[in-house]
């Protein structure tokens, strides 16, 4: 199984009720979360917001390429929106893979998981941070 559907595998069972209960508690304090179960529950929690922001500051980088394409575009030359999204879908690509490869260096272990969620999360702000660049240059 791939990193990312052990990841997923793991978000699911999360989500599902079939994690104990204690790691499904919203009592969990993740300014202080001690056992793999906690971190783990707290870093999904972390790439939930980093996912959101993304999908957030997405709509507004199409929305502004929309109205850049609108307002000049050169004869024959590619849209903002279409070179946008195509850089997009390879930089989830991207993403994933790196992440995957990075939370190998745990492989098999408690940790792979988390590593593998941290580091999607690190990815993913990394992101959003280079398209609020994107519109602010342009």
């Amino acid at each position: 199984m791939s990193g990312l559907l052990a990841f997923a595998a793991a978000l699911f069972l999360l989500l599902s009720g079939s994690i104990p209960a204690a790691a499904q508690s919203p009592d969990i304090d993740c300014s202080n979360a001690v056992s793999t179960v906690e971190m783990k529950f707290c870093a999904g929690q972390d790439y939930d917001l980093a996912d959101a922001e993304l999908n957030a500051i997405w709509k507004k980088v199409m929305a502004h390429a929309r109205s850049a394409d609108k307002d000049w575009l050169p004869e024959g030359a590619p849209t903002r929106v279409d070179l946008l999204r195509d850089a997009q879908r390879k930089w989830i690509a991207y993403r994933d893979a790196a992440c995957e490869a990075e939370a190998t260096k745990f492989y098999g272990g408690t940790g792979q998981t988390l590593i593998l969620v941290v580091c999607l999360t690190n990815k993913t702000n990394q992101r959003t941070a280079d398209l609020r660049s994107y519109m602010a240059e342009g």
